[in-house]
């Protein structure tokens, strides 16, 4: 069974998994039909906003505030609640500084993140509830963004790993993330399983390396979903920076459901 599915609402698409949408969780990663979600690629922003209200619509997120950070390739991880003083993202001043992780339990927050061909991971923990949300390209992979994240919920929530279900969404495959030498002797010295040498360059695959960090932290293979889709060889339905070198981006979200407020400022 394809536990990522494809989904349309009018002529928007997304594709969301299965592990991470029931009675008390939300989640979607947008498409190109969905229109750009970034507020930094010159786009206007009015156009940009108009694409965030109608894909949240047809996630049922409309009244929730869209929580998001500045990405910059790091590790840094925010812990979002009630007393955090982020604010629904109108404007590029609104993203929290400097993060590329967030995670809460408050009902009612969509937590984002924005890419075209690195990885978002969704972590959710159905028992305390929880969510988390992490932007992964290879810095951030390598940096190990993904067990950061995860051991920020276990502290500020005493999630257990082995109950989360964590899903890796659509990005560059191992078979399109090419690398040079002193990159692939970097990854090859702690992921050797994850980097393949070809008569045509090395290449590593970054679902592998995020999935080996899950299970070393804790989490059950089982429960960590790939999505198998790659923004290069799928470059039609999804926007793809190495394919393009100008593009769009594309929006995962998380959400647990329950009621809305807006988070102090």
């Amino acid at each position: 069974m394809n536990r990522w599915f494809s989904c349309c609402c009018g002529e928007l698409g997304y594709v969301q998994c299965s592990e991470l949408n029931d009675s008390s969780v939300i989640q979607g990663f947008s498409n190109q039909k969905a229109g750009n979600m970034a507020l930094h690629t010159g786009e206007s922003l009015e156009r940009v906003m108009a694409n965030h209200r109608r894909f949240l619509r047809c996630l049922g997120l409309e009244d929730y505030p869209l929580i998001a950070g500045y990405q910059v390739h790091g590790t840094r991880v925010a812990l979002v609640d009630g007393s955090y003083p982020g604010k629904s993202v109108m404007d590029v001043a609104d993203l929290i500084p400097e993060t590329d992780g967030l995670i809460t339990r408050e009902p009612g927050l969509a937590l984002a993140v924005f890419m075209a061909d690195c990885m978002p991971i969704f972590f959710y923990d159905p028992r305390t509830p929880a969510i988390g949300i992490a932007h992964a390209g290879w810095r951030g992979t390598l940096h190990e963004i993904s067990r950061i994240t995860l051991e920020a919920m276990v502290e500020a929530f005493g999630t257990n790993p082995a109950d989360c279900r964590i899903g890796l969404g659509p990005a560059i495959c191992g078979k399109c993330f090419q690398v040079g030498d002193e990159l692939a002797d970097i990854f090859n010295e702690k992921y050797p399983d994850a980097v393949r040498r070809e008569d045509n360059g090395t290449f590593v695959d970054l679902a592998a390396v995020n999935t080996m960090i899950l299970q070393q932290a804790g989490v059950p293979q089982s429960a960590i979903v790939q999505s198998n889709i790659c923004t290069i060889c799928h470059s039609e339905p999804f926007f793809s920076y190495r394919a393009t070198k100008t593009t769009g981006r594309m929006m995962g979200v998380i959400a647990l459901r329950g009621g809305c407020h807006v988070v102090s400022t």
